[in-house]
């Protein structure tokens, strides 16, 4: 089955400054305003890196161009694909972000990216709704895609940030 189209919803960098980062985007893109959420804690109950249970803190900011999410990813401790990131490239562009339109959609993703050749290396839930997942294809030149289902809940939260831009 080939899976539909997707368009992308974000675009994010992992950096160990967010400030630094925040401020270079502005200037660069024009940004308005970030909204930061600190010290978010990825517990093993609801995540899991490189198949194992994971429990590791990273401090996110977000923003909008037009329709298209900016996320900025800082890890403050525990193992996760971001300190990874940082440890073996520095800090850059890290990842895009496709939306399903449900959990069970999610999973389907996710079996469809596995038989296409990807790995799910980080995967995980967070208050209010959001489910992600990446998954990497670096023998094809994929990094990271993430794949995410985001509750209405979370939608709204979302909508608030981009009306912030105005």
């Amino acid at each position: 089955m080939t899976p539909p189209v997707q368009l992308p919803t974000q675009i994010a960098w992992v950096t160990p400054d967010l400030d630094a980062t925040e401020t270079a985007l502005t200037g660069l893109l024009g940004v308005r305003k970030w909204v930061r959420i600190a010290d978010v804690h990825f517990a093993p109950d609801a995540c899991s890196y490189h198949g194992e249970p994971a429990d590791f803190v990273a401090s996110i900011s977000l923003s909008y161009l037009g329709d298209m999410q900016l996320e900025l990813i800082a890890p403050v401790s525990g193992e996760n694909i971001y300190s990874d990131f940082l440890r073996e490239s520095g800090p850059g562009l890290h990842h895009i972000c496709v939306e399903v339109d449900s959990p069970e959609g999610l999973d389907a993703a996710l079996s469809d990216a596995v038989n296409q050749g990807a790995a799910v290396v980080q995967r995980g839930a967070m208050p209010g709704g959001i489910q992600f997942a990446y998954v990497s294809a670096p023998q094809a030149g994929v990094p990271f895609l993430e794949i995410a289902y985001v509750s209405p809940e979370m939608r709204a939260f979302y909508d608030y940030i981009k009306r912030e831009q105005r």
